[in-house]
């Protein structure tokens, strides 16, 4: 039937390490003109160099410590389904995390401007957490 093929062709489904590349490229193609990214990245030039690789850091991070999936076929998007972290110092600073090779990919500079916008950013992520969790700060 139609709709079945429709289905078939628009499933999700547990991103492969051989589709890493692919999907690392989806996003850097959908994330060329974000707000995050192109603070981090100021230079287009730059961020279409180094985009693929910051992304495939992001999908290998999430292969080794959560869930990352993808369309069927071929990789045109990704989502990355990570636990919460217990604290901060949890969030990707494990000794094998391949997000401690971020800096050295897309430099010290960049890492800097990202990390001051994810330190504004966990104010309100705080606070979310305590509204489902019902606790306290």
């Amino acid at each position: 039937m139609e709709g079945d093929v429709a289905a078939d062709q628009t499933g999700v489904t547990r991103l492969s390490y051989s589709e890493r590349d692919h999907a690392a490229a989806a996003l850097s193609r959908a994330f060329f003109d974000d707000p995050l990214q192109t603070y981090m990245l100021l230079d287009p030039d730059e961020r279409v160099r180094l985009s693929p690789p910051f992304f495939n850091c992001i999908l290998r991070h999430g292969q080794l410590f959560g869930e990352v999936h993808t369309t069927l076929r071929t990789a045109q998007a990704a989502a990355v389904w990570l636990p919460l972290p217990r604290s901060r110092d949890d969030a990707g600073t494990h000794e094998a995390s391949p997000l401690l090779e971020l800096p050295e990919i897309v430099g010290e500079d960049a890492m800097q401007r990202s990390e001051r916008v994810m330190d504004f950013l966990d104010q309100f992520h705080k606070r979310t957490h305590q509204v489902r969790t019902g606790t306290s700060a």
